[in-house]
């Protein structure tokens, strides 16, 4: 098992349309499937923060296997559009 960091930054500008920020996970998930569930709020994210003031969050006990994980900002038009790769809204970790 391992904690894994998921750390993010949002511009100024952004918090002023936000209502939540999320974090969704899903094994050997696709930037596609994890931005449709975090529009259809299901399954439940593993974090949320209604204060839209966090940049990090602390997966702990990870098992073994490719995670992918994606952070989102919702507000009542829906989901940003998710992106894969370091440095975007989505990256995958592997836990040996």
């Amino acid at each position: 098992m391992a904690n894994v960091e998921i750390t993010w930054a949002l511009g100024a500008d952004a918090l002023t349309n936000i209502d939540s920020i999320v974090v969704h996970k899903k094994q050997n998930g696709t930037c596609a499937q994890l931005q449709a569930e975090a529009l259809a709020g299901s399954p439940a994210p593993i974090f949320t923060d209604m204060s839209r003031v966090s940049t990090s969050y602390t997966d702990t006990n990870v098992g073994q296997g490719t995670w992918r994980y994606g952070v989102f900002v919702k507000n009542s038009a829906g989901v940003n559009v998710c992106d894969a790769g370091p440095g975007d809204s989505s990256a995958t970790v592997t836990i040996a």
